[in-house]
């Protein structure tokens, strides 16, 4: 899903919902299906991370962050900062709903 109109917020509240999580509180593996579009998904992160030698106390740059999946995943399964960056189809740099679920450390 793209990061636009609050529309695409709205549709990801309700499918949270649907699955009986908080929208406020999202699990990064409940965000996955609107999140992790990318090669090999959260496994091939996962892979590339081992690969590239991310590990905590690792500074990152996601560019092209989308809704920050990628971000989240490495922030919590890595320990490390990421600052996520993206445009989204309106052309607003990390738009609110995309600043939404990321916890500033």
């Amino acid at each position: 899903m793209v990061c636009g109109p609050e529309g695409d917020l709205a549709a990801i509240d309700a499918d949270l919902k649907r699955i009986g999580v908080d929208p406020a509180h999202p699990t990064p593996s409940a965000l996955a299906a609107h999140d992790q579009f990318h090669a090999g998904l959260d496994q091939g992160t996962a892979r590339l991370c081992d690969w590239a030698g991310i590990a905590a106390g690792s500074r990152v740059i996601d560019l092209g962050a989308g809704l920050g999946g990628t971000a989240r995943q490495l922030a919590l399964d890595r320990g490390c900062r990421v600052e996520a960056i993206d445009l989204c189809a309106v052309g607003r740099v990390s738009p609110p709903c995309c600043r939404r679920w990321i916890t500033p450390s």
